[in-house]
Order: C-alpha cells, then structure tokens, then sequence
C-alpha cells in the first residue's frame, strides 16, 4: 500500500473517465493550473483528514491516517446559449458518472489503499478575466493503515 501507487491508480481512472465521455478529456495532469489551458482534468493533494472507517486513527504504534485529493475538471464557455449551455450540463453530469463510477468500482485503488471515500460532485464556475469555465469537483479520501509509526 502505497501514496504513489494509489495516485498513480487515480491518474489512470481519470484518464479512462476522460475517455468514456464525450467529447473525451485527454489533458489529465497534476497540480491546480493557474488559468486551465482549456478542457482538462487535474488533481492535487488536498491535505489530511480524520480517516472515516477508523474512529480515533491510532494504535499502540500507528497512527492511521487518511489523505484527501482534489480532483477538478475545467470546461472552457465560449458562449452560454441556451443550446450550448444544456450541452454543457450534460458534459459536466456524464463526467462526474464516469469518474464516479470508476473510483467506487476501486475502493482500494488497486490495493494501494485500505479503502476510499468518494465525496459528491460538485460543480460551479470559474471566471478569470473575460474567461469562464464551468468545473465538477470532488475529493477522494484515501485511508492507510501503517503510514506513520508512533516512536520517541
């Protein structure tokens, strides 16, 4: 059980999620971008958290920890007519199943962590100067078990 390993199960559902929808999410990187470059994905590490299936999060010599990870996608709005917009809609909803779907189907990233929790989408927008993009967030909390050993 790995970090690495579970970001690196992470990257791939993304990546096939982004490839279940239509039009696909190729651009899946690490890191929130400054201004996102047009349609993409990106997730970063969001801090700790108390882990969900593990009241108190500490044995006689481990402490349990979970850690959360953002995970955002960045639609680009050249418009917001109404044709337009309910694509859109249906962009951003086909998305969060996707990567929903891929992440409960792998709750313990391929054994990389104890479990996970998959918090719910969700969804706003984005404006930088002239600029908008719609966006769908969620977090993924990953538990691990032996993380941190509890000595003088």
């Amino acid at each position: 059980m790995t970090y690495a390993g579970a970001i690196s199960t992470i990257d791939a559902h993304l990546v096939a999620a982004g490839t279940a929808v239509s039009p696909t999410i190729t651009d899946i990187g690490v890191g929130e971008p400054g201004v996102p470059p047009g349609r993409c994905t990106r997730y970063w590490y969001a801090g700790e958290t108390d882990p969900p299936h593990f009241p108190g999060g500490r044995t006689f010599t481990d402490e349990i920890v979970a850690e959360r990870i953002a995970i955002t996608t960045y639609w680009p709005v050249a418009s917001r007519d109404k044709p337009l917009a309910a694509a859109l809609e249906d962009d951003v909803r086909a998305w969060v199943r996707a990567i929903r779907n891929r992440l409960i189907g792998d709750r313990t990233l391929g054994g990389n962590v104890v479990d996970s929790v998959i918090g719910r989408a969700e969804s706003g927008w984005l404006q930088i100067d002239n600029a908008a993009w719609r966006v769908a967030s969620l977090e993924v909390v990953l538990e691990f078990v032996d993380t941190d050993t509890i000595a003088p």
